[in-house]
């Protein structure tokens, strides 16, 4: 089983390496003492965690609760697809705009 404690713990260091404890409080809407507590390994409630999907890196905790999921279900699974292939559109579209901008002599 995986512990909610650790899914947010190295989320909240992924997010802010520098006052983690500071800033997942502030996310969360918790004293900073709570948040501490989360980060040495006690896990938050419930209504705290809804409370960091609900902030705006909330995509950043829920990406890594299911990623942490032993079996991913399917709507998961397509999402990440998605996510992926609007990455790799995006990708295509920024290398574009280089080849034409070197296809004009344009240089930086």
């Amino acid at each position: 089983m995986v512990r909610s404690s650790a899914i947010v713990a190295g989320t909240a260091k992924r997010l802010w390496p520098r006052n983690t404890a500071a800033h997942l409080a502030a996310a969360a809407g918790v004293h900073p003492r709570t948040a501490e507590l989360w980060l040495a390994g006690e896990s938050p409630s419930f209504e705290a965690f809804w409370a960091l999907l609900w902030s705006e890196q909330g995509d950043a905790f829920y990406e890594a609760g299911m990623n942490a999921a032993p079996h991913p279900p399917l709507h998961w699974i397509v999402h990440r697809r998605e996510k992926r292939i609007g990455r790799a559109r995006e990708r295509v579209i920024l290398a574009k705009r280089e080849l034409e901008r070197l296809e004009r002599g344009d240089e930086p």
